[in-house]
């Protein structure tokens, strides 16, 4: 055997000694092997603990006002583009008689530095709403409603063809 060798060669000890002996400093480390081929996937783990609380991010921006949650708005009466004289009657489709009802100038095409799509709620009237438990209705008189330019100033009728009147019924729920 390699012990005996190493005794005939002059070791001085047992087998366990000998072998103790076997084990040299260690060496430097090895250049690194080629890459081994993908293994198989392995099944999905466990889920891992929560994370921790993030940061609070910025504020976003203000939005738009919207209906108050505690209303429901009926059917809406429109009357586009504006008419003189003109009386018109539509079921408003609430349960019960309307708590309040908003009322507003929508352009159509551009007046008075307002561009189309833009609302005005306050002008002179020209106009009466009545409410019934069903219904909503709309009169116009013979004069035009008068609204103040977005730039400011003094009243100026409106353009009938450039504005849309719509009358909006609201309950409080």
């Amino acid at each position: 055997s390699a012990y005996e060798l190493a005794v005939a060669s002059g070791f001085v000890g047992t087998l366990a000694q000998w072998q103790v002996s076997l084990v040299g400093a260690a060496g430097s480390t090895g250049a690194t092997g080629a890459q081994g081929i993908q293994g198989l996937t392995g099944s999905t783990g466990a889920t891992g603990a929560q994370g921790i609380q993030g940061l609070t991010g910025a504020t976003g921006a203000t939005g738009a006002n919207g209906a108050n949650a505690y209303t429901v708005r009926g059917v809406s009466n429109v009357l586009s583009p504006w008419i003189v004289i003109f009386i018109q009657t539509i079921a408003h489709g609430l349960a019960g008689h309307p708590d309040y009802v908003e009322r507003y100038l929508e352009c159509l095409s551009p007046e008075l530095g307002y561009s189309t799509g833009d609302r005005v709620k306050e002008f002179t009237s020209g106009l009466a709403v009545s409410t019934t438990t069903t219904t909503l209705t709309i009169s116009t008189s013979n004069g035009l409603p008068a609204l103040v330019p977005k730039g400011g100033g003094l009243n100026v009728a409106i353009t009938a063809a450039k504005w849309k009147l719509v009358v909006e019924p609201y309950v409080f729920i």
